[in-house]
């Protein structure tokens, strides 16, 4: 019965979900039509904060754009295959196939999200080539397990905040500082539902 829902959630998602590249231009006119209905900003000036938003962000849309490609060179490494075809065997039951691909996007996505995106769907892919599992659900577990990519080292909102003179650092223009890595990543409120995320994913095994 789980399988016929997701089948007609696929479904329904392939048909009627936007594209992404459709899906910004609807929010970009949803955005103008707040902007005009609400604060009622003359038309110029939106047109006008909407053009220079644009390159105020054209850094960070690159450096987020390198992240991903970067990451999926490195899956490519001939090292990195090998190493990804040895675990898409290990696993014998779904529950463990689950658990693995869980895991392992938990523990890449700490290091580097587009690496992660990269790994899971890999993973994805391998292990129902050697049992019999959904694919549904591996992607499931590891899209779960990426969830913590913005406490890892790649996070977009760390290095933004880490990075003066940066236009999208608030915090910096709020306080007169930018806040180091040590600052956001390290402490404990950051650490410790990282850690239980896993260990409580590992323990239901």
């Amino acid at each position: 019965m789980l399988q016929r829902i997701a089948a007609r959630a696929l479904k329904f998602s392939q048909e009627y979900m936007p594209a992404p590249y459709l899906l910004s231009l609807l929010l970009t006119f949803v955005s103008a039509a707040l902007a005009l209905g609400i604060t009622h900003t003359a038309v110029p000036k939106v047109l006008t904060s909407w053009y220079n938003g644009i390159w105020e962000i054209l850094a960070f849309t690159t450096q987020m754009g390198l992240i991903l490609l970067c990451g999926h060179a490195l899956v490519d490494a001939p090292l990195v295959r090998r190493i990804l075809d040895k675990i898409s065997a290990l696993p014998r039951t779904a529950a463990h196939a689950g658990a693995l691909v869980f895991l392992v996007g938990w523990a890449t996505a700490l290091f580097n999200w587009g690496f992660s995106l990269v790994v899971s769907g890999v993973l994805v892919r391998e292990i129902p080539r050697r049992m019999r599992v959904s694919k549904g659900y591996l992607a499931a577990a590891g899209y779960v397990g990426w969830a913590v990519w913005a406490s890892g080292i790649s996070s977009s909102i760390a290095l933004v905040t880490a990075t003066p003179g940066s236009p999208m650092n608030i915090i910096e223009r709020m306080s007169g500082q930018a806040i180091p890595l040590s600052g956001t990543l390290l402490p404990l409120y950051n650490v410790v539902p990282v850690l239980a995320m896993a260990v409580d994913r590992k323990s239901t095994r």
